[in-house]
């Protein structure tokens, strides 16, 4: 897990040459903790046919319980933000890793719907830090020339930690569901403890300039001032809100990342059940397929954070061009392999889809650390958190109230779910179009704001 047992020249293909070795350290242990979030977050749409047939609920019910984590973590995740930007953050996460595979193991021990429920709850409430923690050491460790790829590489251990609950979880689900959840506790244990010797990076320590290199002993006037960057840490939250929601960039990246992960959560519960309906294959083997169609994703988030970095240089908005053409691209994949009925076409433009889905993340990503002086990333993490995880729990309860209801049910309505939700993923383009104006200009008053003490009003 730690970098020092990564072997270099894994390392090297995954990350590139660049990266030291506690760059690398880092990347790695960021992208496990995102990976155990995800993985849990993944594992009731794998386990989804044992737990109905368990509990005796319907396709909402599962929806519900699926929904219940992110909406926990949306709650979670401002208080999380406050935390991370006044404690330690190394040391936050390495609890709230020990405390995820707790409550793990919690769920293995359900015996109805509701203690279910519950732990799920629970869990996702403890997820909540983890955005606004990866985020502020991420924009803490890495340039900003190079926070794309960086951010890429991280979020690609989201995807992995999915694509593990989907293989993991749905295989051992044939013989007791019950299991998926044990076999995900003992890795979050073995994250806690790396997380705790990780080295704090310096706050604010990397050098604004964009397209220059990092450096820590740069001239006092080209680094961040510290009592300034103290009294953005200070902010009250009432004050923060504000300021955070009056960058127009920011709220355009929060509502698109918003639409986006609303489609991903409603493919990621109900779509091991629909490829099994619509191929006509087991689940084991629909599982699989998955995997198959997270390579795309997987892939996504490395290119497009190393191609977001270098539009950058090139284009004013580089990242913002980036993102949408990434949305717009995985739009036009899914509708296509949503209808087809033979997985020799589907499953090619299904991995094309997730390719774009997963692509715009990173550039976005990056470009939130841009827009925002670096004492609020925490907190402006935490907010955005709230407000894309709403769309993240919406995003199961809504797929499966249509397909319960659209089609007359069963494959078709899950089928016809699908296609009309895609209307989140054009939204998610089309207003990202408006940010190629503002991201310019929000990037320069984010760096003025550095140097600044926060506004009085």
């Amino acid at each position: 897990m730690a970098g020092r047992s990564l072997p270099r020249s894994t390392a090297s293909w995954l990350l590139g040459e660049s990266y030291s070795r506690p760059e690398r350290r880092t990347i790695v242990l960021l992208a496990s903790m995102l990976a155990l979030t995800s993985a849990n977050a993944a594992t009731i749409g794998a386990i989804a046919p044992q737990v109905r047939h368990a509990f005796d609920v319907d396709n909402t019910a599962i929806g519900v319980l699926a929904s219940s984590a992110t909406a926990a973590a949306a709650v979670a995740t401002v208080p999380f933000g406050i935390l991370v930007d006044r404690w330690e953050r190394t040391r936050l996460l390495a609890i709230a890793a020990v405390l995820i595979g707790v409550v793990t193991l919690l769920s293995s021990l359900a015996g109805s719907f509701a203690f279910l429920f519950v732990t799920r709850v629970a869990l996702g409430a403890l997820t909540g830090v983890a955005g606004p923690g990866v985020a502020s050491l991420l924009g803490d460790t890495f340039h900003e020339s190079r926070r794309g790829r960086s951010y890429g590489a991280v979020l690609a251990g989201e995807l992995v930690g999915a694509g593990a609950g989907f293989a993991v979880a749905g295989e051992l689900a044939v013989v007791n569901w019950r299991a998926s959840f044990v076999v995900l506790a003992p890795p979050a244990f073995v994250v806690a403890w790396f997380l705790r010797r990780l080295p704090e990076p310096v706050r604010g320590g990397m050098v604004t300039n964009f397209g220059g290199e990092a450096n820590e002993d740069a001239p006092n006037d080209e680094r961040p001032n510290r009592e300034v960057m103290e009294r953005w840490r200070q902010l009250s939250l009432p004050r923060t809100v504000l300021y955070v929601l009056s960058v127009p960039t920011f709220v355009i990246f929060v509502f698109s990342g918003a639409c986006s992960y609303f489609y991903f959560a409603g493919l990621r519960t109900f779509g091991v059940e629909y490829a099994s309906d619509q191929y006509g294959v087991s689940q084991a083997v629909a599982t699989a397929m998955f995997l198959l169609v997270g390579t795309g994703g997987l892939l996504g988030v490395l290119v497009a954070g190393r191609l977001g970095d270098r539009m950058e240089r090139r284009h004013p908005a580089g990242r913002v061009l980036v993102a949408a053409i990434a949305l717009f691209g995985a739009s036009a994949a899914f509708v296509p392999a949503i209808l087809s009925h033979s997985y020799l076409v589907g499953l090619p433009l299904m991995t094309a889809g997730a390719f774009g889905l997963a692509a715009a993340t990173p550039p976005i990503s990056a470009g939130r650390l841009q827009v925002m002086p670096p004492g609020l990333w925490g907190r402006a993490e935490g907010i955005q958190g709230v407000l894309r995880q709403v769309g993240d729990s919406l995003g199961p309860v809504a797929f499966g109230f249509a397909g319960d209801r659209l089609s007359g049910g069963g494959r078709a309505g899950l089928q016809s779910s699908f296609l009309v939700m895609l209307v989140a993923l054009v939204c998610a383009g089309a207003v990202l179009l408006f940010a190629l104006r503002t991201y310019p200009a929000d990037v320069e008053g984010a760096r003025v704001a550095a140097t600044q003490p926060p506004p009085v009003n």
